[in-house]
């Protein structure tokens, strides 16, 4: 085989060419920051890539409700709390009542008061949550659950 001076410079045009596009490329990944410039260049870390994309994604979802679960929970507990504070007066008024010292209009007045907590205890039981359901959820979701039935 003859080595022509043609065949020479024409071999040497080509491995410029592939040089100069290796160099493109290279500047290119520089340039972004990524080793993967699109998913043809390596297929199976463009794969792991994107399941990892989809993951991180996935764990997003799970820290948001996470943070949204705790809010309520907070809320909830908040709510517990103010319901035993409630139950613990009820109980304070409930042994005053059974007081002989107190004549019919202290009595009178003691129940008014336990209608007003009975009613704030209604309310604690249909405190709604910032995402609309209420914290103390039962099957029946039109309706309040819990029903002040207190008649004084």
């Amino acid at each position: 085989m003859r080595v022509t001076q043609a065949g020479f410079y024409n071999q040497a045009a080509q491995q410029l060419g592939k040089q100069q596009a290796k160099v493109f490329e290279t500047q290119a990944q520089l340039s972004s920051g990524k080793n993967i410039l699109k998913p043809s260049d390596d297929p199976a870390l463009a794969t792991s890539i994107n399941k990892l994309k989809s993951q991180i994604d996935v764990n997003q979802r799970y820290l948001t409700n996470l943070d949204r679960m705790q809010d309520t929970l907070k809320m909830q507990e908040s709510s517990v709390t103010n319901a035993v504070d409630v139950v613990a007066r009820i109980k304070e008024l409930s042994v005053q009542a059974a007081n002989d010292t107190y004549n019919a209009s202290d009595r009178k007045s003691i129940a008014i008061e336990v209608g007003e907590l009975i009613s704030s205890l209604t309310d604690l039981g249909n405190m709604r949550g910032t995402t609309g359901p209420t914290y103390f959820r039962v099957i029946a979701k039109a309706n309040p659950h819990f029903l002040n039935l207190h008649r004084v």
